[in-house]
């Protein structure tokens, strides 16, 4: 194991962390300790955490972590760019608070991110888990975009997935302006001066919790096009502008349509990709290793 002390680790995982339920935090913080590369620091941003969570980060044993932020919920915005500030590895692995890393996801990217140039950004494919970390099916990793503009309809990256060099999130940072989409500002703001990769294996499990909310939604939207009306014009059109604006209605209407029904879970599970009982059971025993990994100063 690499001495924090004396060296620069190679990655720096950046948690973000709310008012996730405490379990939750337990699984995030687990997959770090769990991965086969051990060349890493933790650092997790409090954007406004709970009593039961800062007594958890309290009892953390391992000069590898470090808790920054208070107990303002600035939003995440401003954690990342934090964490950014904070970071002392080579490179930055995105990490949400609700999610949970494959064993081999930093270990994957670094070789990846290592023969490629300083402006690039690698996402991975993702399995849909649930509040009780069942497996739910598979988001597949986002397709290159064609052109420019393609970048305001959808997300070149998912976030909790991506890693860069430090330097490339010192050279980008999050609009802390966003309470919500930042992830989406931030992949406008840089296009067109980054290459974006995806990896297609899934290393990284993405947890929706039920029940959904059209509230979730309608805020995802709303900051969608407050991102595309602020920074669109760096990759876009006065028309493709619009076209963009009028897509983010059309989707919220489709999504305050299917909650009206109460089809919500049908809306979104439309967009995944069903797994084989094989494929449901090695999930399953990733999930299993990461539950018995170890966490100094932790007894969970």
């Amino acid at each position: 194991m690499p001495d924090s002390s004396t060296s620069r680790p190679l990655v720096t995982v950046g948690l973000t962390v709310h008012n996730e339920p405490i379990e939750v935090l337990y699984d995030a913080v687990k997959s770090v300790y769990a991965q086969t590369l051990e060349d890493w620091e933790l650092v997790i941003a409090r954007d406004g955490v709970t009593d039961e969570i800062q007594a958890a980060l309290d009892k953390l044993a391992d000069p590898r972590v470090r808790v920054i932020g208070d107990d303002q919920n600035l939003g995440v915005g401003v954690r990342h760019n934090q964490i950014t500030a904070d970071a002392r590895g080579t490179f930055i692995a995105k990490l949400d608070g609700d999610d949970i890393m494959f064993p081999e996801r930093l270990a994957t990217q670094v070789a990846f991110l290592t023969d490629r140039p300083d402006n690039a950004v690698v996402g991975t494919g993702a399995l849909i888990i649930d509040q009780f970390n069942e497996v739910r099916g598979e988001r597949t990793a986002v397709r290159p975009h064609n052109k420019p503009a393609d970048a305001l309809s959808g997300v070149p990256v998912t976030h909790p997935t991506a890693m860069a060099r430090t330097s490339w999130f010192e050279a980008h940072p999050y609009d802390e302006a966003l309470i919500r989409s930042q992830d989406f500002g931030l992949w406008i703001s840089s296009y067109n001066d980054t290459e974006f990769f995806n990896i297609d294996d899934p290393l990284l499990f993405y947890r929706i919790t039920a029940p959904m909310k059209y509230n979730r939604f309608a805020r995802r939207y709303k900051y969608a096009r407050q991102a595309i009306r602020k920074l669109g014009n760096n990759v876009a059109t006065t028309t493709e502008l619009a076209k963009a604006w009028a897509l983010t209605w059309v989707k919220q209407a489709g999504a305050a349509a299917g909650f009206a029904t109460g089809k919500q879970d049908a809306f979104y599970n439309r967009t995944l990709v069903p797994l084989s009982e094989p494929e449901l059971d090695q999930a399953q025993q990733i999930l299993q290793v990461i539950a018995r990994t170890e966490v100094p100063g932790w007894s969970q």
